[in-house]
């Protein structure tokens, strides 16, 4: 799907929970926002970002992650001008990089091969050309330890059963882009029994779900494209134990039956 650049300034554009998306992301690897992405139109959900820091020091590549949206237009995020009534548009983002000093800083961005890209746009949504991204993600790899895209072992977007033969269930667990629009959509309360591991174990267990896929692989035909919105749900670690305790794996709605007999029993006894 290509990869683009956000630009942040901070002398334009003042970050209020930027502490917080921080402490989300060191916490538990990811944190969810939106972005501003001027007019642009079109950027298929899924779309890999990285967030440039511009302006003052330090200036340089701080983020990065995948967008979960199509553009949505919005106020615009200057206050003046969405008070003369202006809009702008803006894509849901899920960071799995974000850090207050730059992971690659400016001057390193002007070497080759990457000083092939202008990163001193003020401008967000800019593609990056193949070139340069593949270049890029190798980079960024090294110094974060985060791979910028799908291995092997994980499932793309779209991907069709014939590319998946042997993809298990929990694979979609670490495959970033299919788990951001999943949960982008669905949250992170259990599709079943409705938990909510925060709300239970505190701030320790905020954002911990399992995303499962509501049919099998072998179930559906070879041409089909897998839509983490359609296809996906998430559901706690205790009820997707149950949900493949069998062959074939219970639906969520006879876990939902499951769930409310018991509940019956209960109050007759």
């Amino acid at each position: 799907m290509g990869s683009i650049l956000l630009a942040w300034n901070p002398k334009r554009f003042q970050w209020g929970d930027l502490h917080d998306e921080l402490r989300k992301v060191r916490r538990r690897g990811r944190a969810t926002s939106s972005w501003n992405i001027g007019n642009r139109r079109e950027l298929a959900p899924g779309t890999r970002f990285y967030l440039i820091r511009l302006g003052s020091e330090p200036r340089g590549l701080v983020g990065s992650g995948w967008s979960t949206s199509q553009p949505y237009p919005d106020d615009h995020w200057d206050l003046d001008r969405a008070a003369r009534g202006e809009k702008s548009r803006y894509i849901g983002i899920y960071f799995d990089v974000l850090q207050d000093i730059p992971v690659i800083n400016m001057e390193e961005l002007k070497q080759p091969p990457l000083s092939a890209m202008h990163w001193s746009t003020q401008m967000s949504g800019v593609a990056i050309p193949d070139e340069i991204a593949h270049h890029l993600e190798a980079h960024w790899t090294k110094r974060t330890g985060r791979p910028t895209h799908s291995t092997a072992e994980e499932l793309p977007i779209g991907a069709t059963k014939k590319h998946s033969q042997k993809v298990y269930v929990n694979r979609y667990e670490r495959d970033p882009k299919a788990r951001a629009l999943c949960l982008a959509k669905h949250g992170t309360r259990c599709s079943v029994c409705k938990a909510l591991l925060s709300e239970i174990y505190g701030s320790s267990a905020e954002g911990i779900v399992h995303v499962h896929h509501l049919t099998r692989l072998a179930d559906i035909p070879d041409d089909y494209l897998i839509d983490p919105v359609r296809d996906l749900r998430p559901v706690c670690p205790n009820c997707h134990a149950v949900i493949h305790s069998r062959d074939p794996i219970y639906s969520l709605q006879e876990m939902r039956r499951m769930m409310a007999s018991r509940v019956r029993k209960r109050r007759t006894q």
